[in-house]
């Protein structure tokens, strides 16, 4: 018997993720937290939100991934391999799902699950989206 993967769970964790991606940055600026602006942020009120944001989003990340993984096992083995690469294959074409340490793109959900699973080492950095909106 498979592990039982909570598919809301899943989908709950990655909502959070984007919101914190999101909101990140505006709450820094609100909290005194900013490091862009003058503020009067203390350095130890700092160290303590960057390490409790990268904690969050790497034991989210990790924990999703690994879940997805499980799933896709137990759908290549018991229902139809082929929907899962279909899946994976509209994935990329509809986003770039990420990239890793060379810039060379992930080819597959997949691949982007044992990426997040066996990585090494992480940084959280600011970055601006297509529409100029800065997330984490």
């Amino acid at each position: 018997m498979p592990h039982p993967v909570d598919f809301r769970e899943i989908e709950s964790k990655l909502f959070l993720l984007d919101q914190l991606c999101y909101s990140s940055k505006p709450y820094t600026r609100h909290s005194g937290l900013s490091r862009e602006y003058d503020s009067d942020f203390a350095e130890p009120d700092w160290i303590r939100y960057a390490g409790n944001l990268a904690s969050i989003v790497g034991d989210y990340t990790v924990e999703c991934a690994a879940k997805t993984r499980v799933a896709q096992d137990f759908i290549r083995r018991h229902d139809a391999p082929a929907d899962i690469e279909m899946i994976s294959d509209n994935a990329l074409e509809i986003c770039d799902i990420g990239e890793y340490g060379s810039g060379e793109n992930v080819s597959s959900i997949r691949e982007s699950c044992n990426k997040l699973i066996h990585a090494t080492e992480a940084t959280l950095k600011w970055n601006t989206d297509q529409n100029g909106v800065k997330k984490v």
